[in-house]
C-alpha cells in the first residue's frame, strides 16, 4: 500500500530536453504524481506558445507503471515518455475513451529504468535533430511507440497543438511503478501525501524549442 508513505512532486524548473529535464531522484517511496504548470510566452504578432514539462524519473516495477494526466485538469494534454538517451518509447495524445488526457496504461512498459516523462499541450510533436518524428505515426487515441529511425529528443513542434488561452495550465500527472527518494535534492519540492496536492504559480515563462 502506497498509503502516507506516498511522495507527489511539485514541479520547480523543468526544461524540456534531457539536459534541461527536472530530475525526480530516484529511491524506495512510491512516486504517485506530478503536478506543475505549462507555462506561455508572447510574442508581438499576438501568438503564443506553450512549454513542454521533461522529468527525469526512476521505474522500478514495468509491468506496474502507468501514466495519466487527471481528469480535472482542463485542457487537451499529451504524454511523452523516453529512455535515458532520449529514444522515443511511448506517446499518448488522448487516452481511452476519448479523455483530453494522455495515458499510458499498465503493462505498456516492457523494462524498469531510468526515463523522461513530458507533459505537454495536445498536438505536440517529438522531434530528432534531423527534424525527424520520435515515435511513429498513430490516432489521438494510439499508444505511439518509438520511431527506430529516428535519433534522440531535440526539439518540440507545437504547431499542431491548440492553445486554450495565453494563461498558464495547470496539470496533475498520477504514477505507479515509479519511485523516489525520501529526502529531496535541494530545491525541489516534495509534497506528502497520496492524493495529489494543490499547485503552485510558477515563475518561469518561456518558448519551448522550435
Amino acid at each position: 500500500s502506497q498509503g502516507a508513505h506516498a511522495l507527489v512532486w511539485q514541479e520547480t524548473d523543468a526544461g524540456d530536453l534531457p539536459d534541461t529535464a527536472e530530475i525526480i531522484p530516484g529511491g524506495s517511496m512510491p512516486l504517485t504524481g506530478i503536478t506543475g504548470f505549462l507555462q506561455s510566452t508572447a510574442f508581438g504578432s499576438g501568438e503564443f506558445f506553450y512549454q513542454v514539462d521533461l522529468f527525469r524519473i526512476q521505474v522500478t516495477n514495468a509491468a506496474l507503471f502507468s501514466a495519466k494526466v487527471q481528469n480535472g485538469t482542463e485542457f487537451d494534454s499529451a504524454l511523452f515518455l523516453f529512455n535515458a538517451a532520449g529514444y522515443g518509447v511511448l506517446a499518448n495524445d488522448d487516452g481511452a475513451n476519448n479523455s483530453l488526457g494522455g495515458a499510458f496504461s499498465l503493462g505498456s512498459l516492457s523494462a524498469p529504468g531510468t526515463y523522461y516523462l513530458g507533459v505537454a499541450l495536445g498536438g505536440f510533436r517529438a522531434l530528432d535533430a534531423n527534424g525527424n518524428s520520435v515515435f511513429l505515426p498513430g490516432g489521438l487515441n494510439d499508444t505511439l511507440a518509438g520511431n527506430p529511425a529516428s535519433g534522440p529528443l531535440a526539439s518540440w513542434d507545437g504547431s499542431q497543438a491548440i492553445p486554450v488561452t495565453e494563461t498558464a495550465q495547470s496539470y496533475a500527472i498520477t504514477l505507479t511503478g515509479a519511485t523516489v527518494a525520501a529526502v529531496p535534492e535541494p530545491g525541489a519540492a516534495l509534497l506528502m501525501g497520496a492524493g495529489l496536492a494543490g499547485l503552485a504559480v510558477l515563475r518561469r515563462r518561456r518558448r519551448p524549442n522550435a
